[in-house]
């Protein structure tokens, strides 16, 4: 490869890239076949370094060794292999040459009762949409989810229906709260930016505080057994369904198996709420600016979000690869890229037929 064209591919994956740099790659990639297959391996190696698996899985020797022979053969000059290698090891994230537009698609239906109309959102998988209320309130409304609002909201409340996920810029007004209404629990708010992830198949309901407060509370709370958090700011709440597809981090679980007195496995003989402090709020807001981003996250989870963010169905042939984790942060990126980068830190396999991906 020559060491102009090294440079300039190194400068596009930096974001460093000027026009200038962009037109001279794009001309060197339609000049041949062999070209673009070089570009590709050389992506592939560059986002393969945003995944951080579990170290049962990875062997960071053979990993290194890998990509120093894969380096051997598009340069033979030392000078030009430190330069590049000081470029990979600053963990840059990948920037793509060509982005993926996702169509937003979705169908509003209306039905009314006396004054009030509700108007019902929808967004397909592979696609998200953003809408304002009557309020002021902003609501990003993220792929597979269902939104039921007013036209106009009555005297006491200001309540609105998911199933799910969104994130809620909630107008501030003291004397009419903010409601989130899903299947298992109501979130409620006054002025404040949160978001809450309510999908029916799934067997757990999250909500993650940005900033101001909001109140957390099972839908079947008694006035004998009080099952509701109060959140500040960077805080979590989980939720626990007794039904679902049940995936949770590491503190989750723990928490999970305390409140219930069994470790392995999990039982859910009940609903429960449990609250994490302190947790990175970008890693439940980043689908927000398209970001797939995930932190020592099992695969099972990571492939729900590549379900509903490409429109694909993923199935595991082997349910040990399930468990596997990685950390990564991708800006647009296609779904075979993703899978790419994360073969290189673990080994699995995977085969695509249709809009069906098979991982063994």
């Amino acid at each position: 490869m020559d060491y102009k064209i090294q440079e300039i591919i190194t400068r596009v994956l930096e974001g460093e890239a000027s026009s200038e740099d962009r037109k001279t790659l794009i001309d060197w990639i339609k000049s041949s076949e062999e070209n673009r297959r070089e570009l590709e391996k050389t992506e592939a190696f560059w986002n393969a370094l945003e995944i951080i698996n579990n170290r049962e899985n990875f062997n960071p020797k053979d990993g290194y060794d890998d990509f120093v022979r894969y380096i051997g053969t598009i340069t033979h000059s030392a000078r030009k292999k430190q330069k590049l290698y000081k470029y990979v090891l600053r963990f840059a994230a990948s920037l793509l040459l060509v982005m993926s537009v996702s169509y937003i698609t979705y169908r509003i239906t209306k039905t009314t009762s006396e004054a009030i109309a509700y108007f019902e959102l929808t967004t397909p998988n592979g696609s998200h949409t953003q809408l304002t209320l009557t309020d002021g309130t902003i609501i990003w409304l993220n792929a597979g989810s269902k939104l039921r609002y007013p036209n106009k909201f009555d005297d006491t409340t200001r309540t609105v229906y998911l199933d799910g996920e969104a994130f809620f810029n909630v107008k501030k007004d003291l004397n009419h709260p903010f409601i989130v209404q899903t299947s298992e629990i109501k979130v409620k708010a006054l002025g404040t930016s949160f978001n809450v992830k309510a999908y029916p198949n799934e067997g757990s309901i999250e909500t993650t505080l940005i900033n101001g407060e909001v109140i957390v509370e099972g839908n079947k709370t008694s006035k004998n057994e009080k099952n509701s958090i109060r959140l500040l700011p960077n805080q979590r709440a989980t939720f626990i369904k007794t039904e679902g597809r049940l995936l949770l981090n590491d503190d989750e679980q723990k928490k999970l198996a305390k409140s219930v007195t069994t470790v392995q496995p999990v039982k859910r003989e009940k609903e429960s709420l449990i609250i994490s402090k302190e947790v990175k709020t970008e890693l439940y807001t980043s689908w927000i600016e398209n970001l797939l981003m995930f932190d020592n996250e099992p695969f099972e989870s990571i492939a729900c979000k590549m379900e509903r963010r490409y429109g694909a169905t993923i199935i595991f042939r082997d349910h040990n690869v399930k468990k596997y984790r990685f950390s990564g942060k991708f800006p647009e990126i296609s779904i075979d890229r993703v899978l790419i980068a994360l073969q290189y830190a673990s080994p699995f396999n995977y085969e695509i037929k249709h809009d069906t991906i098979y991982i063994k």
